[in-house]
């Protein structure tokens, strides 16, 4: 009894899992910025997506996490059908840089079903990820979701996924 009391007691983190439905489709942001992180959510996500498809709007950020990147590379492309690579927090290094690099040891050859899409510019990449989205789908925004701001090539700015997508679907009424 005492479990069941400290779980329904239980504040969930905001920015770890945080679920959002609409329309029978299903968003998650997560705080997933390490290879084993990563690796953790889109395991879970890969068992509960049944025969119904992941895509994952992802990132990058600057010089920091460059010996990250060939890393969890791996981890989305094995467990996502659809990749959207976009930016994180450029900062300094150049964001179209930081997109090549990822995506630079895809064989494109390998016959399988994946989608990959790159787009620069984060709002219009988790635009692009409702609209491509269909009901029972799982969508992802892997994001340093607990930093209220952006670090861009051309300064700073208020960032926010949740907010971002909440203002989307709102637009998709």
């Amino acid at each position: 009894q005492a479990c069941m009391k400290s779980l329904s007691e239980f504040e969930w983190v905001s920015w770890r899992m945080e679920k959002i439905e609409h329309n029978w489709i299903t968003y998650f942001i997560d705080f997933a910025h390490d290879p084993d992180a990563l690796e953790k959510t889109l395991t879970y996500l890969h068992k509960i997506k049944w025969e119904n498809r992941l895509i994952l709007v992802f990132w990058a950020p600057w010089n920091r996490d460059k010996l990250k990147r060939p890393e969890m590379w791996k981890i989305w492309r094995h467990f996502s059908d659809i990749i959207i690579a976009t930016d994180d927090d450029p900062d300094t290094e150049n964001k179209l840089k930081i997109l090549k690099q990822l995506v630079q040891d895809i064989n494109y050859k390998d016959n399988s079903n994946k989608e990959l899409y790159i787009i620069p510019e984060r709002e219009l990449a988790i635009k692009f990820a409702t609209q491509l989205a269909k009901p029972w789908d799982i969508v992802m925004l892997a994001w340093k979701w607990h930093e209220p701001i952006q670090r861009t090539n051309f300064g700073t700015r208020k960032w926010n996924d949740k907010i971002e997508l909440q203002k989307i679907l709102q637009n998709k009424i």
